[in-house]
């Protein structure tokens, strides 16, 4: 505190008719007797402690311009953004995406569900009772599936122009991820599946 109140104090600069002022206001005025005198030290630790709430009302007030800056370079509710549609057609549309529903899943499909993400990110999620494959295409990049693990089985897989990485354990695989014609993919299945299943779905 007493650094900063020094730092505040050295940069106030006084002209010399102020300086005048001051010294004629101090010689005009009658002696305080000592009992009626404010010690020099409170007064210095009550300027200090206004100084220092000074900076921290200004560093509040330019943290909110920085927040309110940073709310308008990202002008959307990403929430908002998350929309659930009800065909494969009305994905397409909403990704500009050439999305199609995949094949050969290694289990029934009771239930079907189609998200646009920002309308640069398309999923479906198909929903069994014995598993759940979800789906992901977007425009190309580096990994698009969200999934993070460290899985104890990696394996690269070719395919005709491409390869995919297949991620999992314990002999089955749960991640697959690949680019192609530009276009980013990734499989995820809460329970894993066979590499043989989930080539056959990659290479359909």
């Amino acid at each position: 505190m007493t650094s900063k109140y020094a730092d505040i104090m050295n940069r106030i600069e006084v002209d010399e008719n102020m300086r005048s002022r001051i010294l004629s206001n101090i010689e005009s005025r009658p002696v305080m007797q000592k009992s009626s005198a404010i010690p020099i030290r409170r007064w210095s630790r009550f300027i200090a402690a206004c100084a220092c709430l000074i900076i921290l009302i200004g560093g509040a007030l330019a943290m909110s311009g920085v927040i309110n800056k940073n709310s308008e370079s990202y002008d959307y509710n990403a929430a908002s953004e998350i929309i659930e549609v009800s065909s494969i057609e009305e994905l397409s549309a909403a990704t500009d995406l050439p999305v199609t529903d995949i094949n050969n899943l290694p289990f029934p499909v009771t239930d079907t569900t189609y998200v646009s993400y920002l309308g640069e990110m398309a999923e479906i999620i198909y929903e069994g009772e014995t598993n759940t494959c979800t789906y992901r295409m977007s425009e190309e990049c580096e990994d698009n599936s969200g999934d993070f693990t460290d899985y104890e089985n990696v394996t690269t897989v070719r395919f005709s122009g491409f390869t995919a990485t297949l991620k999992g354990s314990q002999g089955s695989y749960n991640l697959a991820i690949w680019s192609e014609d530009g276009y980013s993919y990734s499989l995820y299945f809460e329970n894993g599946v066979t590499l043989d299943a989930i080539t056959d779905i990659i290479d359909s």
